[in-house]
């Protein structure tokens, strides 16, 4: 189930009618081909989080032609971008792929790697003020901690199975620590105030 709020029942039945539709068209990531966009007709996962954006014609939003206001949807492992009135999500990044998080004012950037399906930087999106930027930032940073922990519970138990089963134990499986990065200059973010970037284990 979710829960949204808006400023009418007219406009909050017509966001819950898009979620229904958008849940009807995919399931998983593997149903989205190689641009992104949904090949198969069966439902996704429940959102857990659904924020109104305005995508940047800067970075990846500029280099993917993804600008203008888009729903940004989030799941256990994935961030989802579902542009206005489309029934689609126009491209799905999985949250292990995401290096880092941060917002500035009413602005909140992700980062992704190369394995991301756009190839590596940062879309930056444009929200109503500060306060849901932030919690967009603290949202995405918590589910990025649990998936790593996710990661680590299982690498544990992968190890323990192999120790247990009579022959030569391996080492345990660890999962690389996310490599820091140092927030951007202002120079390069175009804000006078420097972007708040937490990657997980950080903390704050």
């Amino acid at each position: 189930s979710f829960a949204i709020a808006a400023d009418s029942e007219e406009v909050q039945n017509e966001w819950y009618q898009a979620m229904l539709d958008l849940q009807d068209n995919c399931k998983t990531p593997e149903d989205y081909g190689s641009s992104g966009e949904c090949s198969s007709p069966s439902p996704i996962p429940t959102f857990k989080e659904v924020w109104q954006v305005k995508v940047w014609p800067k970075g990846l939003g500029h280099a993917r032609n993804l600008v203008g206001i888009y729903r940004l949807c989030l799941t256990d492992k994935t961030v989802n971008f579902v542009k206005l009135n489309s029934d689609v999500a126009a491209v799905v990044l999985q949250l292990m792929n995401v290096r880092r998080c941060g917002h500035s004012e009413n602005f909140f950037f992700i980062e992704v790697g190369r394995s991301a399906i756009t190839g590596p930087g940062e879309f930056w999106m444009q929200v109503d003020d500060s306060v849901v930027a932030q919690n967009m930032h603290e949202t995405l940073l918590e589910a990025m901690k649990a998936l790593s922990e996710e990661f680590r519970q299982r690498s544990k138990s992968q190890s323990v199975g192999t120790s247990c089963g009579g022959g030569t134990a391996s080492n345990p499986i660890s999962v690389p620590s996310r490599r820091h990065h140092p927030n951007l200059p202002p120079s390069q973010i175009g804000f006078s105030r420097r972007a708040r970037t937490e990657t997980p284990g950080t903390g704050g």
